[in-house]
């Protein structure tokens, strides 16, 4: 099996497993069911969207693995203020760059499974011998929190590991001394 399809069926699997919990926390944050309240879905080009989106608009707006790829954390912060309606909930899920899969390499995607022989851990933080091709803004998560800081009064900021467990570290055990350097 080639490494794509063995991606394409791990994240299948993540699915299948992890996506209720995901939605039920979601709901609990919404304080209501998604299924008695009217959805809006709107996928927009962040530098279009005050043509396509008006102020104040949403009650919610969730974000999931996109912050990442945003060229300004400060501008999204903006905008997100801007089509949200007062007291609305802004619920955000950001894969660090700085975390062993932050470099999207699809070797590292799943820490913990498989370890490659051929790229190190944390490679896109030191030699980046399998680059990404993917665009990332690789701001730090004090500089994030620190933004969002400035447009929310309510903020839980803490970390997750690649199954969005709470209070984890993704690839702790394959931290070591050189790689803190």
């Amino acid at each position: 099996m080639i490494l794509t399809e063995f991606i394409a069926l791990k994240t299948l699997a993540r699915h299948i497993l992890f996506d209720k919990s995901y939605y039920d926390q979601l709901r609990k944050l919404a304080g209501r069911l998604f299924s008695e309240v009217k959805l809006r879905f709107v996928m927009a080009n962040l530098r279009k969207a005050k043509s396509l989106v008006g102020n104040s608009l949403f009650d919610i707006v969730i974000g999931n693995a996109v912050l990442q790829h945003v060229p300004d954390v400060g501008q999204f912060g903006l905008e997100i203020m801007r089509v949200l309606k007062r007291e609305a909930i802004f619920h955000i899920s950001y894969h660090n760059f700085y975390s062993l899969s932050g470099g999207r390499n699809p070797y590292w995607t799943y820490p913990g499974s498989s370890v490659p022989s051929n790229i190190p851990p944390w490679d896109h933080l030191r030699e980046s011998k399998s680059p990404s091709f993917a665009n990332f803004n690789k701001a730090k998560p004090d500089e994030v929190r620190d933004t969002f800081s400035k447009y929310f009064t309510s903020m839980l900021f803490e970390p997750r590991d690649i199954n969005h467990d709470r209070g984890k570290y993704e690839g702790e055990k394959f931290y070591t001394e050189e790689i803190g350097q």
